[in-house]
């Protein structure tokens, strides 16, 4: 079936992306297949969810163009679907609360912004069943081996025989690799996946898989990787860096990292109505170090084998939490 949905602020609702261009919906970008790049969290297009948005396209897109040829405004369009779905005189009483929500929720979000949203609308009669977290990792991993043998083939790269191991920093996403002799060789891959993301996704992917596998960190390293990236992508700076006293970090000058975090926000592109959880969140983020060092806490400097054109999982020891139980 060919999609015809896409992503456009129709309205100009406050709040929400306003594109110059109409763009891929959010679903349709989460299952299109990537192959010129590793993408650390694939997604397949024959599970039951990807089916039920293309079933709910189908049904309201016609009604989406129909509804703006209708309504001018976004306020008219609510409450004339308000009316349609949960009035007492509505032709949908027959079905659930739940039913008419996900229905208005469809019709609504395809009219001002080209996508359906809701699963749990009536039209979809078969049961979805959304991918264990065993059966995604396992579909996750082949497309990552795939994206990975794509980029090597395309350079003319055979690894055929060799037992290499990637190792990937959290603070910059740098990779490097060990168990390779030719060092030529090993710049020209390193190179190659110090580009487009792609270290920064088989980070990701790394980091998935162990949580997967219900991997057990040692306590602080999971919050100091997301206190630190989340502080160096905002101010361009390193929290590690700073002098630590309870909750507060405090650079040379003196200057309060919660404070600079706070400063770069007002200065970001991220809308003013969601710069308070995100404040809130870093906040919560440096409490968590109340009772911690933050400077003797890992750093979740992730690996992974590579061989014969397969990725495997390692062990992850200097971060692992021992188990006392054992």
């Amino acid at each position: 079936m060919e999609i015809k949905s896409h992503y456009y602020n129709y309205y100009g609702v406050k709040g929400r992306y306003n594109p110059q261009e109409k763009q891929k919906t959010s679903w349709e970008k989460l299952y299109t297949p990537i192959t010129e790049r590793i993408e650390g969290n694939n997604h397949n297009p024959e599970n039951d969810i990807y089916k039920a948005y293309l079933k709910l396209e189908e049904r309201y897109y016609t009604l989406g163009e129909a509804n703006r040829a209708k309504y001018s405004n976004y306020e008219d369009l609510k409450q004339a679907l308000s009316q349609k779905y949960f009035s007492v005189d509505s032709p949908f009483q027959k079905y659930t609360s739940e039913q008419r929500r996900a229905m208005y929720d469809n019709e609504l979000s395809m009219s001002a912004f080209g996508y359906a949203t809701n699963i749990n609308d009536p039209l979809i009669t078969d049961p979805v069943h959304a991918p264990s977290d065993e059966e995604q990792q396992d579909y996750n991993r082949k497309m990552v081996n795939s994206q990975l043998q794509n980029i090597l083939s395309q350079n003319d790269i055979d690894l055929k025989g060799a037992d290499i191991q990637f190792i990937i920093s959290p603070n910059d996403y740098h990779l490097k690799i060990m168990g390779l002799d030719d060092e030529n060789l090993k710049l020209k891959i390193e190179n190659l996946l110090n580009q487009n993301d792609n270290s920064k996704e088989l980070f990701f992917h790394i980091l998935q898989s162990l949580r997967v596998w219900q991997f057990n960190f040692k306590e602080g390293v999971i919050e100091k990787y997301r206190a630190t990236s989340e502080f160096a992508r905002l101010t361009g700076l390193d929290l590690g860096t700073f002098h630590q006293d309870g909750v507060n970090f405090t650079d040379k000058n003196g200057q309060n990292a919660l404070e600079i975090y706070k400063n770069a926000l007002e200065d970001s592109s991220i809308l003013p109505e969601f710069r308070g959880f995100a404040y809130e969140s870093f906040k919560n983020l440096l409490e968590s170090f109340r009772e911690l060092d933050f400077s003797k806490i890992p750093e979740l400097n992730l690996q992974i084998g590579y061989k014969d054109g397969v990725l495997y999982d390692l062990e992850h020891s200097h971060i692992a939490k021992l188990d006392l139980n054992a």
